[in-house]
């Protein structure tokens, strides 16, 4: 069974993870927003190995769950909800490959949205 969040829900996520935060990241099988906020855990891709092997190295001795959702439209989608609600326990990785604006970028002093 699969339970849907609101994006307004999006900051009590990580509990359905017993994590300090949710990770959403581009790659894998392209999800509809509510799927991709889902508690679902997701598929393994390549970028989520990569952008969990980063937090590794940097050793923030925190616990992430992550999970690809596919398109850079929904992490984005996911980027501007969070920034909105300033919510703290979802963090958003993307690179900045094909992105028609280059020079735009997430500003957040919490440092809770990457991005590369």
């Amino acid at each position: 069974m699969t339970f849907k969040r609101t994006g307004s829900a999006l900051h009590s996520l990580h509990r359905f993870f017993s994590v300090d935060a949710i990770v959403f990241c581009e790659g894998g099988e392209v999800l509809e927003y509510t799927s991709a906020v889902s508690q679902s855990p997701g598929t393994p891709t390549l970028d989520t190995f990569f952008w969990s092997s980063l937090v590794r190295t940097l050793a923030l001795n925190k616990r992430f769950h992550f999970k690809s959702v596919g398109a850079k439209s929904i992490t984005m989608a996911i980027a501007q909800e969070v920034e909105a609600l300033g919510i703290v326990t979802v963090s958003v990785c993307m690179d900045r490959d094909w992105t028609p604006r280059k020079t735009y970028r997430f500003c957040d002093i919490r440092d809770s949205i990457l991005l590369v």
